[in-house]
């Protein structure tokens, strides 16, 4: 049996652009913040996000398509 993503609900995409832009500003903690997108994304979330360095976002916009 073949396991099924699931999708992300307009709702749910709404909710965590809005909370990452109150953290962005100041409005929302780092703990609330962290918490509210565990939640919705998953633990492997946290784990996943990496920054980019600017060199690495150079090269992907000149990169062909």
């Amino acid at each position: 049996m073949a396991t099924r993503t699931k999708k992300r609900s307009d709702l749910t995409r709404a909710m965590l652009e809005t909370a990452a832009g109150m953290h962005r500003v100041g409005v929302m903690s780092d703990e609330r913040y962290r918490k509210i997108t565990l939640r919705h994304l998953g633990p492997e979330a946290a784990e996943s996000e990496a920054p980019i360095a600017p060199e690495d976002i150079r090269a992907m916009r000149e990169r062909p398509v």
